[in-house]
């Protein structure tokens, strides 16, 4: 691969950049925990709520239902009104939502409330990344999404060491009011933040946002380049959510693997991943063939999953080969999110990242059928449905890259 990185790129990030970049990346590590704060817990809810894990999957889809209705919506209003107050409202509607589930713990409101921290959950990804744009250097974009994603991360590996460990404590309802009240503290560091949340006032604000009218950021839904990239987001959200929120389960039904061996293969997965888009971030700065690096990682990663699904193995190589599945997979998710930028208009970060992640949520929405999976005997399925899904996100990314030639 071809080195592509200005000497800009080598120099060491101001603190302004240092302050936005932690701060926003705190945020998004709460809100990918919050994403897999539920799935941990099936194997009580499967129990305690007395349905199937098909309806369990719906509960959590509820999620994604809530962020994919408001996403775009909120994407335009990151670029007319600005990212801070957004993101300040969308972060404590997630918390408050996730800490309720545990006082109104029965099926129906719970599915309700995650709906509403569906809503919330959407500002993350336009907010964060008009944020980013506005106050840090073009040449360090890579490493500072690729930061922002070890956060995120961390957030999801956090969701399977912590949760089932405080509800095994304090029972899962009051271990989901704990993590909410963890969110509602947090908002005090994000309301002191002021400025460092401003997209507007950033040294590297985004000028094209006074010229961009609603109509011409809605017209992006049309863009074919657009379009494929919300493909692209879909195919990898499909594979990696599925695994997310049934592995566990899928593996103790498919080879006898206990859940506490299951929540360490998947916890290490997670963070395996965090330390693989850290690498990913310095690559996406250096490299221009951004395709090839996404082909072989996404390949790789398949392989290994399907390794893990057909061949029964000690517990200990099964973690050890879960995490290594979890690197290859991650180390171009920051290269990822540089195309997008690239492919921005100016005035229109929020609204790109908006519709594009939007597939994020189509992803989630697929959690039912990896669940009936489990109803039906056939858990082995999940983990081929990955390596196809992995397969269709590399074919999405190089037909990205003939149309954007």
């Amino acid at each position: 691969m071809e080195a592509a990185a200005p000497a800009a790129a080598l120099i060491a990030p101001p603190r302004y950049e240092r302050r936005s970049l932690v701060i926003v990346s705190i945020a998004h590590w709460f809100s990918h925990f919050y994403m897999l704060v539920i799935p941990p817990l099936f194997p009580l809810l499967y129990g305690d709520l007395g349905v199937s894990w098909f309806m369990l999957g719906v509960l959590f889809a509820a999620y994604s239902v809530g962020t994919a209705v408001v996403q775009v919506p909120v994407g335009l209003w990151v670029d007319r009104i600005g990212a801070r107050p957004i993101l300040l409202l969308g972060f404590l509607l997630q918390a408050v939502a996730f800490g309720l589930c545990g006082v109104f713990a029965s099926y129906w409101p719970m599915f309700l409330l995650l709906i509403v921290a569906g809503f919330g959950n959407a500002v993350f990804h336009p907010a964060d990344y008009a944020i980013l744009a506005a106050h840090i250097r073009k040449e360090r974009h890579g490493r500072a999404f690729g930061v922002h994603l070890f956060a995120s991360f961390l957030g999801w590996g956090a969701g399977y060491a912590i949760m089932p460990e405080l509800a095994s404590h304090v029972g899962w309802q009051n271990a989901l009011i704990a993590v909410g009240l963890l969110g509602v503290l947090y908002m005090i560091p994000l309301w002191w933040a002021g400025d460092a949340l401003d997209d507007r006032v950033g040294p590297n604000r985004d000028k094209g946002k006074a010229g961009q009218s609603g109509k011409d950021r809605l017209a992006l839904l049309k863009s074919p380049v657009i379009i494929l990239l919300f493909m692209f987001f879909a195919f990898i959200s499909l594979a990696s959510n599925g695994l997310q929120a049934f592995t566990v389960v899928s593996l103790n039904l498919l080879h006898g693997y206990s859940h506490h061996a299951g929540n360490w293969a998947l916890s290490v997965y997670l963070f395996s991943g965090g330390a693989g888009v850290l690498l990913g971030g310095w690559l996406a700065d250096r490299f221009k063939n951004h395709e090839l690096a996404t082909a072989i990682s996404y390949a790789a990663s398949a392989v290994v999953v399907l390794i893990a699904a057909l061949i029964k193995m000690p517990p200990l190589a099964m973690i050890v080969l879960f995490g290594i599945g979890g690197f290859l997979v991650s180390v171009v998710s920051p290269i990822r999110d540089l195309i997008v930028r690239q492919k921005s208009p100016p005035g229109a970060i929020g609204t790109v990242f908006a519709i594009v992640t939007l597939g994020f949520s189509v992803g989630i929405g697929s959690l039912p059928v990896f669940g009936w999976f489990n109803d039906i005997g056939a858990p082995h399925l999940l983990f081929w449905c990955n390596a196809a899904l992995l397969a269709g996100a590399v074919a999405s990314v190089y037909v990205v890259r003939n149309a954007r030639a």
